[in-house]
């Protein structure tokens, strides 16, 4: 069995605002596999964050958003009708200075 996984991604932020401050990462992402295999995506492989109440300690990542931006396939019911949605992905990093 093979499986095709395909993600496009902007980043529109990637770093520190300031000095001495934390790193925000924003992107969007899109894709036509569902929502919850695009968010395990980003929340596993583009940037590590986890929702505030998972946070192992206050320096890991903390998932800030993510939402569907797009809303491609309303009213489509069968799968080779539907094209791709974009989702917005933010996250932060303390500054560990």
């Amino acid at each position: 069995m093979e499986l095709k996984y395909e993600f496009t991604v902007k980043v529109i932020e990637a770093g520190q605002r300031g000095k001495y401050a934390d790193s925000f990462y924003s992107y969007e992402v899109t894709s036509i596999r569902p929502e919850r295999e695009v968010k395990n995506f980003c929340m596993n492989v583009l940037k590590k964050s986890y929702t505030k109440e998972d946070m192992s300690d206050p320096f890991v990542g903390e998932l800030i958003q993510f939402e569907k931006i797009t809303n491609n396939n309303e009213g489509k019911k069968f799968l080779d009708e539907k094209g791709p949605e974009t989702y917005s992905y933010k996250t932060k990093e303390l500054y560990t200075g």
